[in-house]
């Protein structure tokens, strides 16, 4: 946990609600909110959440990028 909150790294996390190789979306959430410096965005998909809101996911990684 020490590690997880030193972490200076920013972090960009899409997480699918019907994804069934991560699994329960709502667990990866909260635990991917032990590390400082992420932004989380959850949306109903699978696990290929760049295909199915391509739109949605390159904005958010364009506005990543140039922020960080």
């Amino acid at each position: 946990m020490e590690q997880k909150n030193n972490m200076d790294l920013p972090i960009l996390l899409f997480l699918g609600t019907n994804d069934p190789i991560v699994g329960d979306s709502e667990f990866a959430r909260k635990a991917a909110q032990d590390y400082p410096n992420i932004e989380v965005y959850e949306s109903e998909s699978g696990h290929l959440i760049g295909s199915e809101y391509a739109r949605f996911v390159n904005e958010k990684i364009s506005e990543f990028l140039l922020n960080n």
